[in-house]
């Protein structure tokens, strides 16, 4: 017979969990571009237009806090470079450096 502490090791909080998908590089070009290192195997998927992604900073960064919408993901010379919603010049891409990017994913219910 099991004793309680196996039975209740791990209570579940949450129906989700915060994956990281990628992490802000640098800025790429004047128009608020940002190379992107992926996380992930499925990039098409995590990053399509519309996607909302939370940022993991420094409590002392503007962004502590924030979300950013992703307008588009493109491809060049095979990496990726991501455009976000507001980011629309070379210094607001640069205040997102290192930035960790996060979504909620839902836990299975197995």
């Amino acid at each position: 017979m099991a004793s309680v502490f196996e039975l209740t090791w791990w209570i579940q909080i949450s129906n989700s969990t915060k994956l990281r998908v990628g992490r802000l590089l640098k800025a790429h070009g004047l128009k608020g571009a940002i190379k992107l290192e992926l996380y992930t195997d499925s990039p098409n998927e995590r990053f399509v237009p519309g996607a909302v992604l939370e940022l993991q900073v420094p409590e002392e960064s503007p962004w502590f806090g924030k979300t950013i919408k992703v307008l588009e993901l493109k491809w060049y010379n095979s990496s990726p470079v991501l455009f976000l919603e507001n980011i629309n010049d070379r210094d607001a891409a640069e205040s997102l450096i290192k930035a960790i990017l996060l979504i909620d994913q839902p836990l299975d219910a197995s």
